[in-house]
């Protein structure tokens, strides 16, 4: 029995060894201090019809730091669209509008790689996430009635050149 409780103890704190390495590890490569708040990068549409503003913003409820963005119509100026609190700062890679229409497509190192397919009749945007289903096709995933086979190929040509999506 005693060395069952060594070995239990040895295990235990092992465990929390690792556990401080890692929190540590996060906290070295996830220094809020190298993050510049309210940072604005604006992206454009093909057309210039709308912009994408991305803002490095801190959630008060948890201290982390989230890519959100907005969508501004640029001929009424009004805010048609908007993520907040979705993607980690320290998981994000990018954001990219399609060539040409008002699609856009996000990639996260932990979430993974999502298009956002514009409504026209609405001015809205339903999120679809890019998966491989289980014959190694490409799907665009929203929910069980919205799913779309995709041409990986051909969503490569919609976007900017050296853009990968997965």
């Amino acid at each position: 029995m005693k060395k069952l409780t060594i070995v239990l103890f040895l295990i235990f704190f092992i465990n929390m060894i690792i556990l401080w390495i890692v929190i540590n590890m996060h906290l070295y490569l996830y220094n809020p201090e190298k993050i510049e708040k309210e940072t604005i990068k604006s992206y454009k549409s093909f057309d210039e019809s709308y912009t994408l503003q991305l803002l490095i913003e801190e959630d008060i409820q948890t201290h982390m730091y989230y890519d959100n963005m907005i969508i501004i119509e640029n001929i009424t100026g009004k805010k048609v669209f908007s993520i907040k609190n979705e993607y980690r700062d320290f998981d994000f890679q990018w954001v990219v509008w399609e060539k040409e229409n008002y699609n856009f497509w996000i990639k996260s190192g932990d979430l993974g790689t999502f298009c956002y397919e514009f409504q026209g009749d609405e001015k809205t945007w339903i999120k679809y996430k890019l998966e491989i289903d289980n014959k190694g096709n490409y799907i665009l995933f929203a929910d069980e009635k919205n799913v779309k086979a995709i041409n990986f190929e051909y969503i490569l040509q919609r976007l900017p050149n050296g853009m990968e999506l997965n």
